[in-house]
C-alpha cells in the first residue's frame, strides 16, 4: 500500500478525571479546532439522567390521565377550580401530552447518546419501542372510559373522544425516531472512521438542519463554503447526524492508498468485524508483496554476485 498521507490532522492528549480527552483538529484554511471526548463512563451516566427524567415525565402523564378518568367518575376532584367536566378533562389531556412528549424527547436523546446492542433484542426493542408502549398507556384506557361512559352526551363524548384520539396520535409521532441507530452502527462507524482519522473526528455543517451527513474533512465540496465544525462520531450520533459523506471518505481512503477495490469492500462493510477483516486481508496481502520483494531484491543481489566472482576468475 502506498505511503500514509494525513487527511485531517489531529493531535491529542489526555485530561485529569474521567470525562474523557482533548483533542486539536486542523481545517483546510489552518485554523485550530478544539475537539472535547467525552468518555464512555460520562455518556452512559448523561443518557441515564435522561432516562429517570424520562420516567418521571410519563409517570406524571399517566397520573393526569387517572385524574381525567377520577373526575369522569363523577367523583367532585377540584371541582371548585374548574366546574365543567369537559373543561377539566380536555386540561388534563393537554397536561398529560406535554409530559409524554418530554418524557419521549428525553428518552430518545438517550438512546442517541448511549444506543442499546441489537445483539440484546429485549433490550432494544425497549429501548426503541418504550415511548409509543407509554403513549398508548396514557391515551388509550381514556379513550376506551370515555366511548363507554353513559354519562357523557354524544357531543361531549365526540369532543372529548376526538381530543384523546388527537393527543395519543400526536404522542406516538413525536415518539417515533426517524434515524434510530444502534450500538452496532456506531461501532461500524468508529471502524470506518479510525482508518482515515484515529481519533475519529468528523466535521458537520453548524446549524445543520435536517442534515444527517458528517464528513471526514471541511474542504468537502459539499460544505466547503459553509461553516463546519469538528466533532467526534458519538456527538455525531447524539445530533442525530448518522450518514456518513462517501465522497470525502473516499477521497481520504484514496489518499490513505487504498485502491479503489478496497475502497469499495470497505464501503460496503455491514459490521465492526467485516471491516476489521477486510484490514487484516489488505496486511496480510501487503506483507506478502513485502516479502515476495525481499526474495526478489535477494536473488537479484545473489546473481549480481555470482557475475562478479566468474568476472574476476577470469581476469
Amino acid at each position: 500500500m502506498a505511503k500514509e498521507k494525513k487527511y485531517v490532522k489531529v493531535q491529542s492528549e489526555e485530561t485529569e478525571g474521567k470525562e474523557g480527552k482533548v483533542s486539536y483538529a486542523t481545517d483546510s484554511k489552518g485554523n485550530l479546532h478544539k475537539v472535547e471526548k467525552e468518555s464512555a463512563e460520562s455518556r452512559k451516566g448523561r443518557a441515564s439522567s435522561k432516562r429517570i427524567i424520562a420516567v418521571l415525565c410519563w409517570l406524571a402523564a399517566v397520573c393526569f390521565e387517572v385524574l381525567a378518568i377520577i373526575r369522569l367518575l363523577g367523583k367532585g376532584i377540584l371541582v371548585n377550580a374548574i366546574s365543567n367536566d369537559v373543561t377539566f378533562v380536555i386540561i388534563c389531556i393537554a397536561i398529560d401530552l406535554i409530559f409524554a412528549i418530554i418524557g419521549s424527547l428525553f428518552w430518545k436523546k438517550a438512546n442517541h447518546i448511549d444506543p442499546a446492542s441489537s445483539k440484546q433484542p429485549v433490550k432494544f426493542w425497549i429501548n426503541n419501542n418504550l415511548g409509543l408502549f407509554v403513549a398508548i398507556v396514557a391515551f388509550l384506557p381514556l379513550v376506551i372510559f370515555i366511548l363507554t361512559n353513559k354519562d357523557l352526551d354524544k357531543k361531549n363524548k365526540t369532543i372529548l373522544t376526538t381530543v384523546a384520539v388527537a393527543a395519543l396520535a400526536i404522542a406516538g409521532l413525536v415518539w417515533f425516531d426517524w434515524n434510530p441507530v444502534s450500538l452496532e452502527d456506531l461501532e461500524l462507524d468508529k471502524a470506518k472512521i479510525e482508518l482515515v482519522n484515529p481519533d475519529g473526528i468528523v466535521w458537520v455543517v453548524k446549524d445543520a438542519g435536517s442534515s444527517h451527513k458528517y464528513h471526514l474533512s471541511d474542504n468537502c465540496y459539499h460544505i466547503k463554503n459553509r461553516e463546519a465544525e469538528a466533532i467526534t462520531i458519538e456527538e455525531a450520533y447524539e445530533r442525530s447526524i448518522t450518514d456518513m459523506c462517501n465522497d470525502c471518505y473516499k477521497k481520504a481512503l484514496k489518499e490513505k492508498g487504498y485502491t479503489s477495490d478496497q475502497i469499495d469492500k470497505i464501503l460496503n462493510a455491514t459490521t465492526e468485524e467485516e471491516v476489521e477483516s477486510i484490514i487484516d486481508g489488505i496486511q496480510l496481502q501487503d506483507d506478502e508483496i513485502d516479502e515476495n520483494t525481499e526474495v526478489e531484491i535477494e536473488e537479484e543481489w545473489e546473481e549480481e554476485n555470482l557475475w562478479e566472482l566468474l568476472w574476476g576468475l577470469l581476469e
